[in-house]
């Protein structure tokens, strides 16, 4: 039996590396095209993923379950993508 969102959050939460990679497995092609979208560069997405996980892995404590982990996961995605377009912008008018 698959087990929900919801106990896997527990798990993971708890130092279950399993429940984390499985969390990762299920939500890793939506985030990756969140980050293609925003990116429009296939290298560039893959970091927004890398990320974006490794953001989940370090702060998954402080998600309180008020909004799907969907949700959560694509706002960290949206603002890490963000982040690094900002940063491109700001490299190019540094360079002219």
């Amino acid at each position: 039996m698959q087990q929900t969102e919801t106990e896997l959050i527990k798990q993971a939460k708890s130092g279950d590396s399993k429940a984390m990679a499985e969390l990762v497995k299920r939500h890793s092609t939506t985030i990756y095209n969140v980050g293609l979208r925003l990116m429009q560069d296939e290298t560039e997405a893959e970091d927004v993923l890398q990320e974006t996980f490794l953001t989940m892995v370090r702060k998954l404590d402080t998600f309180g379950g008020k909004s799907a982990l969907s949700t959560w996961l694509y706002r960290i995605a949206t603002n890490i993508a963000l982040g690094k377009i900002r940063e491109k912008q700001k490299r190019k008018w540094t360079w002219n």
